[in-house]
Formats: C-alpha cells, structure tokens, sequence
C-alpha cells in the first residue's frame, strides 16, 4: 500500500527507497512463486529509472503460470504497462492487463491486450478464451467465439468451464454440442452444466433415450431451486411417451408418463409443495383415453388443471374436461 501509494502521488523514487525494502522484506523474500510481488517489485525499479534492477528482479522470477494470477486493482493497469517494456515478448503482461481493463470494463482495450498476447505466445489457452468470450456476449458471433474457444480446449482439453461455455455457444446445434462433450467423455463431468447440455443436446435431436440411459447414470447436486436436471429428464420421457403413443403402444407411454410424476433422488430435486405437473397429466389423460379408460382419463385432466403452472397444458386439460 506505501508503494502504491507514492506511486500515485508521482513519488516513485520514494516509493523504491522506502517502500522497496519493505516490498522484498514482507512478500518476495517470504514468498519466491508468488509473481505479483516480483511484477510490482520490478514495475516499481523501471519507474524509478532503473532498468537493469526491473530485469534482475523480473528474471528472478522464473517460470510462473499466469493462470493463477488475478490482478484486479486499478493500480495494476500502470504496473502491467511498465511489464510489458521490461519483456516486451511475454504474452502473460497483455493477457493479465487484458484482463484487469476488462474487469473496469475497458472492454474495447481489453481485447487489443489479448490478441497481443495471442501474438505473443500462441499458447496462452486463457487469451483465446477470453476473446472467445467477447464475440459471444459481447459481439454476438458464435462462429468467431467457436474458432477461439476450440483453440483454447485444444491447448487445455481437461478444462470443464471451455467445454461449459463452448455447449452453450453451440446450442441449437445439438449434433455439435454432442460430438463436443463425447469427446471429453462424461468420465470427465466434474460439473452439472456438462450433463444438463448433453442431455439437453440430445433432447433437441429426439434421442429420449439416449438422454434417459444418460441421466439414468448420473447423479447431481443442484443449488436451491435449480431444476433443470429432473426438467430434462421429464420432457425425455414424455417424448419417448409420446412417440409410444404414435406407434400405437398407450400402455407403454403411460409407463413414461407416469414416472414423469416422480422425482428420482439421484437428480437431486425434490418435489415442490405446488409441482409444475399439468403437461405429464395431460399425456396421462391422453393415454387413458387410447385404452378408452374415460374414468382415469378424467382424474389426469382434473390433475393437470389443479397443477401449478404450465398454463398451456393446464388449458389443455380443462378443454379435454370439456369435451368428457
């Protein structure tokens, strides 16, 4: 904070004498891996006018891996700046200033520092990531953010939160979303957003059973009111159910329809006190009456209308109600 400090008060010959000592004393005599007290360190020697300390300190460093460095104060920007005169060929500085602009959100500035560390060092998985990141919120241009984040899974294929952000890039390319994720194989899920998009991926390609056998398998711990384990699961039975229908097989599709109505612990959603149902009720009904069982037909439309949310559906029951 001293060195800060005077450094922002355009003192840095002070900040060297008296904040240096202090600096090297309390973090990078203590603490030799840790680069961002070598980074200020060494920004701190070439502000004061003296750049063969800047590179004794800096070279002092060593290897270190810029994945887990996180600079985030405002001060950062000017200390990174200085960085990249002292190694003008290291792609880590523009990447981390990168990041410290777009965290002020500089966004604009932020990229230029990330396609300079690109430029720098093709390697830097976290730069192709995060201009990844930017055509897809910030320019809305999947195919650009595709390009950019299959480089990055290619230099770091074990990384989840590429292969997370990457399914939802590609949604509504089901085949897509479903070559990327069998290609990190599931033995590799470590996160929920993995098998919901897998088998989200395989819903929207009509696979019902592909998607039962998947969930079926796996297991979830979900966050306080996140359902959309136990929701993909329900809309893959009522598909193969409704597919059952049309081939004719109502037994079969009740079967489905009415293990919609149940909440599997393995999902990890319990029912709520008032259960969205009225869809998995109206196929009930719908069955029943392909058995030509009026009398069950009418308990499924008269649960289905009393069910909580899911207008349409619930419209749809009275209208059948209607009509017994």
């Amino acid at each position: 904070e001293a060195m800060l400090a005077f450094e922002s008060l355009a003192m840095p010959k002070a900040a060297f004498i008296y904040a240096m000592p202090l600096l090297a004393d309390r973090f990078v005599d203590r603490f030799p891996l840790s680069p961002m007290q070598h980074i200020y360190s060494s920004a701190l020697a070439l502000m004061n006018g003296s750049p063969p300390t800047a590179e004794k300190i800096y070279n002092e460093l060593g290897q270190w891996n810029s994945d887990f460095v996180f600079p985030s104060r405002t001060e950062a920007v000017n200390v990174l700046q200085a960085m990249k005169r002292i190694s003008s060929s290291d792609g880590r500085f523009p990447l981390l200033l990168g990041d410290v602009l777009a965290n002020l959100g500089r966004i604009g500035e932020a990229t230029v520092e990330w396609e300079s560390a690109i430029q720098k060092d093709p390697t830097l998985a976290q730069a192709h990531r995060n201009l990844g990141l930017y055509y897809w919120k910030e320019k809305e241009d999947p195919g650009r953010a595709e390009a950019f984040y299959r480089r990055a899974i290619d230099l770091r294929p074990k990384d989840p939160t590429l292969y997370v952000e990457l399914s939802e890039i590609l949604s509504g390319t089901p085949e897509k979303v479903v070559a990327l994720l069998t290609d990190l194989g599931t033995a590799n899920f470590c996160r929920n957003e993995l098998s919901e998009n897998l088998a989200r991926a395989y819903n929207e390609q009509g696979d019902y059973q592909k998607t039962i056998d998947f969930l079926g398998k796996s297991s979830f711990s979900n966050w306080e009111n996140r359902k959309t384990s136990r929701n993909l699961w329900v809309a893959a039975l009522i598909g193969r159910g409704k597919n059952s229908l049309d081939a004719g097989k109502p037994e079969s599709a009740l079967e489905d329809f009415d293990f919609a109505l149940t909440y599997p612990r393995h999902l990890g959603v319990g029912r709520p006190a008032d259960p969205n149902e009225a869809e998995a009720h109206y196929w009930r009904g719908v069955a029943f009456l392909k058995m030509d069982n009026k009398e069950k037909a009418k308990e499924a439309f008269e649960a289905g209308k009393a069910s909580a949310g899911n207008e349409e559906y619930r419209k749809k029951c009275e209208e059948e109600l209607g009509k017994l």
